[in-house]
């Protein structure tokens, strides 16, 4: 039997959705933000913000599975291949020479980074830098690119809609970064939006994410004593 959201997920048409999935879409692009910005005063703790990403990543899945009755596919996440995995591989490592890249950019015209958070991660453990890297290539691939954009594409039937939303948010909730590394975190962005709108395969997004952003985080330490 089709339910409401299985009648108006057809890519292109602008459509209705069912009140759970604005719910989805607010969880996914509105909550991160707001997190971010209040944790900027309270301080949660490391351990803390990744209980809340995972819990939160978590509950966008279960509103897709239970709420709308939807496969995992309709997200992104469908069966993961060994092509799926070696795409993941060659991104995350196209994605780690523009972080170089534009690295070296951004010393030479003099961009702030925020050194404090590169700090914080540069004292973790491996294992600990191992475990943020992955919550960041699943939650922020999750919520800023596989849900929102497939929910946006049916709501608005417009790519460049459902694609820039986003991507927009996306930027956003990395600002406290300093200007320096939000030129990468645009650029990167940008880039893994199209190989979504190319693949929409979003394990080769989470892979390529979790790639590029455990091997930058390893860097840390020796990007400060530069």
């Amino acid at each position: 039997m089709n339910t409401q959201l299985e009648q108006t997920l057809q890519v292109g048409e602008k459509k209705q959705l069912p009140f759970i999935t604005y719910i989805g879409l607010y969880l996914a692009l509105a909550l991160p933000g707001i997190f971010v910005m209040v944790s900027g005063q309270i301080k949660p703790g490391w351990v803390l913000s990744e209980i809340f990403f995972w819990s939160l990543t978590l509950l966008i899945l279960v509103i897709v599975v239970l709420y709308e009755r939807q496969p995992l596919s309709s997200i992104g996440l469908g069966k993961l291949t060994w092509r799926s995995v070696a795409w993941g591989i060659g991104a995350g490592l196209v994605l780690f020479v523009l972080f170089g890249l534009l690295q070296g950019l951004v010393k030479l015209i003099g961009l702030p980074i925020s050194t404090s958070a590169a700090k914080q991660i540069g004292e973790m453990p491996v294992w600990g830098i191992f475990l943020l890297a992955l919550r960041a290539g699943v939650m922020e691939e999750v919520l800023f690119r596989g849900y929102p954009f497939e929910r946006l594409l049916t709501l608005t039937g417009s790519k460049a809609v459902a694609a820039i939303v986003p991507l927009l948010v996306f930027i956003i909730t990395h600002l406290s970064w300093g200007l320096g590394h939000l030129i990468f975190v645009t650029a990167a962005g940008g880039l893994i939006t199209l190989l979504y709108l190319w693949k929409r395969n979003l394990w080769i997004n989470i892979i390529a994410h979790f790639l590029v952003d455990f091997i930058a985080f390893m860097m840390i330490p020796l990007l400060l004593a530069k």
